[in-house]
Parts: C-alpha cells; sequence; structure tokens
C-alpha cells in the first residue's frame, strides 16, 4: 500500500510540474526548444525542420501524461511505402535516440504500431489497422498530416487519433502502456536512410 501511495505522490508531482508547450517550427525561436541529434536541418521559410535518416528532434521539456500532437510530411521515394514515421513519447534521454521510451509508427499504407524500447531493446510490440474494405488511415507523400496521442493521468493506455490536432471522438485505436516511468521526452525519429521527414509543429498539454 505504501509504495502504491508513493507511486501515486510521484505522479502527482509529475503531472503537476509539467507545462504545457506548443514547438511551432514556423519561427527560429522554436530551435531553442528542442534537442535536435543527427542529419537535420531548419527551414525557415517552409516552417519545418527536414529529418533524414537516423536524425531526431525531441523537445527539450520532459512532461507526464497528456495529450501530445504532432504535424508532419513523408516526403516522395521510391520506398514511401516502407517509411517509418516514428512518434515517440516518454523518451528518457532526447539528446540518445536508443534511450527508453515508447514509439507510435504510423506508416504510410495504414498500420499503426506502439512499441516499448529499454536498455536498447524492444521488448513489447502491438499493431493496429483498420479492419474495413478501404483503410481509413493511408496518407499520401507530402500530405501534411497530423497526430494525436492521448495518455490519461493513470498511465495504462495510450490512445491514437490520426489526422486530428484533438482527441475528439473515438480514437483510431488504443494500446495498452506497460509498467514504465511515465515521464519524458516527445518528439520524432528518423530511423530509415531513405526516408525524409518534415516535422512542422509538436506540442503537449
Amino acid at each position: 500500500m505504501r509504495i502504491a501511495t508513493l507511486f501515486l505522490l510521484a505522479l502527482c508531482a509529475t503531472i503537476a510540474c509539467a507545462e504545457p508547450y506548443a514547438v511551432d517550427f514556423t519561427s527560429r525561436e522554436a530551435l531553442d526548444a528542442v534537442v535536435r541529434e543527427g542529419s537535420q536541418s531548419y527551414r525557415e521559410e517552409g516552417g519545418y525542420m527536414i529529418l533524414r535518416g537516423g536524425s531526431s528532434v525531441y523537445s527539450a521539456e520532459a512532461t507526464g501524461p497528456g495529450v501530445y500532437h504532432v504535424r508532419f510530411t513523408m516526403i516522395e521515394a521510391d520506398k514511401f511505402q516502407y517509411h517509418v514515421p516514428l512518434a515517440e513519447f516518454f523518451k528518457a534521454d532526447p539528446a540518445d535516440s536508443s534511450s527508453d521510451g515508447y514509439g507510435i509508427t504510423w506508416q504510410p499504407w495504414g498500420l499503426i504500431t506502439l512499441s516499448a524500447n529499454v536498455g536498447g531493446e524492444r521488448i513489447y510490440r502491438r499493431e493496429f489497422i483498420d479492419p474495413g474494405p478501404n483503410n481509413r488511415n493511408r496518407y499520401q507523400a507530402g500530405e501534411a498530416v497530423d497526430l494525436t496521442l492521448r495518455v490519461p493521468p493513470e498511465g495504462d493506455c495510450v490512445e491514437v487519433y490520426t489526422f486530428r490536432t484533438e482527441p475528439t471522438g473515438e480514437p483510431t485505436c488504443r494500446f495498452k502502456l506497460l509498467d514504465l516511468p511515465l515521464e519524458g521526452h516527445f518528439g520524432w525519429h528518423n530511423t530509415k536512410s531513405y526516408s525524409d521527414t518534415w516535422i512542422h509543429s509538436l506540442s503537449y498539454r
């Protein structure tokens, strides 16, 4: 009972300390609010970060349960259907893309996957694909799309909302979370050498 009480107190403290933020790359000032690694560059005219293979951008501020949003564009390539757009949350170290945390991939052909990584190894993976005849979660190269994630205060699951900036209505899918720390950084990691991603904005509230 004492351990459970301490856990809840720690969780409440995390939530209380986590300040909302909105990182909009239409302004160069956004660069002060993020940690960047690898082959990436900023385009002020277009208002986005270009992430090439192996690069990442994460919020500098660690946050807990709440609502996360990213707007991104995948760039056309011969292997576009194999791109693995990876939004990560509760990332332990924003300067180390191999550090512990969760990742949500939303591939262009509609597959959505949750993974959990600990000690550089993937220890958990769950998948969702729309069961209908026409997958509603497909998107095209060059199309700016919105992905919203909601982790409730108890931190037992993550709700995924595709093509939405708000967690309204029924989620596209929901994944159970493990008993891992409910605090870390939110951002994007480009895992593929043939893949380029434009990141337009990141936010938490």
